[in-house]
This record gives C-alpha cells, structure tokens and sequence, in this order.
C-alpha cells in the first residue's frame, strides 16, 4: 500500500492507495474484500519483500500469516491488522484508490508500529 486514510468513523471506512499494476488489486477486486496489517517494528524484512527488495517472488512467505474468517490474511504479530469488504475501487492514474468498511480489526498493545516515510524507515508507539 502506498498510503493509508481513515474516511470516516460511522460506519468505519478507510482508503489505501495501491499501485495500479499490483496483483493484489486484482486480488481484492475479486474477493471484494481486502486486508491490511500494519508492521510491527521488527518486522522490516516484510516491508523489504514486498517493496520487491528481497528478490521473493513469494512475499507471503517471508512471515507468519493467520486468516480472519473473511479468509483474507492477517499478519502475524502486527501491531494492527484491519479486515475490510470493499465498498469501492476508484481508478486514479497509475494507482487504484480501494475504499473499505472495516469488518473486524485486533491489534497489538504497546507494540511499536513500523512505517515508512521520507525515504526511511520509522517507529512509533500507538496508544
């Protein structure tokens, strides 16, 4: 995912902006549900993967994974994970704007969150 916007509060929605030629459009167009984990701060090996930096054709597999009852993944030990039915796909240029209603969500408590911004990558506390 490119970048991540809650929408709205009631009912819970959200938009993740992803690369238009990613096969997990596709993926999610057809499940008409998607999924996002937000990494843990030890976790920089997945977002390595599946920045395409590792060279893994199977990015799943550099991590333990879970399935929500949805049946989307979930990864194991995020520090949030969402599970969204798709509520819209929005095409804007060379990235797919998926619009989500959040079906079911955990997270992980005092677990520093990974993010990447400015070029690096960054921690932070939740709540």
């Amino acid at each position: 995912m490119t970048s991540f916007l809650p929408l709205s509060s009631f009912p819970p929605r959200l938009i993740v902006s992803i690369d238009a030629h990613s096969r997990l459009v596709d993926f999610a167009r057809a499940a008409r549900s998607f999924s996002i984990s937000f990494l843990s701060s030890d976790q920089d090996h997945v977002a390595d993967a599946f920045a395409g930096k590792q060279g893994n054709n199977d990015r799943f597999s550099v991590a333990a994974w879970r399935r929500w009852p949805s049946g989307n993944r979930r990864l194991e030990h995020a520090s949030v994970a969402l599970d969204c039915e798709l509520a819209a796909a929005i095409d804007v240029g060379d990235h797919i704007l998926l619009v989500g209603s959040v079906i079911e969500a955990k997270d992980a408590e005092g677990v520093m969150t990974f993010l990447w911004g400015d070029r690096s990558y960054g921690r932070f506390y939740g709540r």
